[in-house]
């Protein structure tokens, strides 16, 4: 479906598209709530981020496949999985204090 809007925005005159994956929603209190005993160190559901990160590496490969087909665009991958995951796993190193865990929702200041 995003290839068609896409193709959309391309028709419309875009030529610089910003495309964000999915980040790590394995670590949302929601999905954590209905996750089975399956937990990595950062307190995220495991097989919750597994079917993210095997979307994202689709999304990947389809924008790679789309990149082929509109050479004069600059299609820009944006890897919000690592961002998002990195700071909840190591949030002073961005100067945040956060509360996060299985049973909190994910709060930085």
């Amino acid at each position: 479906m995003f290839v068609l809007w896409i193709q959309e925005l391309y028709n419309e005159g875009a030529r610089t598209i910003l495309v964000k994956d999915v980040g790590p929603q394995g670590c949302q209190p929601f999905w954590l709530s209905l996750a089975p005993n399956d937990f990595d160190k950062d307190n995220c559901s495991i097989s919750f981020n597994g079917a993210v990160l095997y979307y994202n590496i689709l999304l990947r490969k389809k924008l790679s496949y789309v990149r082929s087909q509109l050479k004069d665009a600059n299609i820009i991958y944006v890897n919000n999985y690592n961002m998002v995951h990195d700071l909840m796993a190591n949030p002073s190193t961005y100067g945040a204090h956060c509360k996060f865990d299985r049973y909190t929702i994910w709060m930085c200041i």
